[in-house]
């Protein structure tokens, strides 16, 4: 697929993350088609997006004040990683 071993170990082990180019051509090499689409935020709701915004601002108050920093630290992380990407 003209991509060498050691950039795919690299993305293997998760300390690069490929460009779409790289993602499609690794999916061509196995014989498969990549296709990107939109979902919507309520698609990917739990109970296929029946939950109301009140619904997940009361699941969010139960959380404990620890669930409540790992959840902003895993989201911050997200973030940092999309503007890592964005940046061209």
């Amino acid at each position: 697929m003209g991509t060498e071993q050691p950039a795919i170990s690299r993305i293997e082990r998760d300390v690069v993350s490929p460009s779409l180019d790289t993602l499609n051509r690794l999916f061509e090499a196995m014989g498969e088609t990549l296709t990107i689409r939109p979902v919507g935020l309520a698609d990917r709701l739990p109970g296929g997006g029946n939950q109301s915004i009140a619904e997940l601002r009361a699941d969010y108050r139960d959380l404990t004040p620890e669930e409540r920093l790992a959840q902003a630290a895993h989201l911050s992380r997200i973030a940092t990683e999309l503007a890592a990407g964005a940046e061209v």
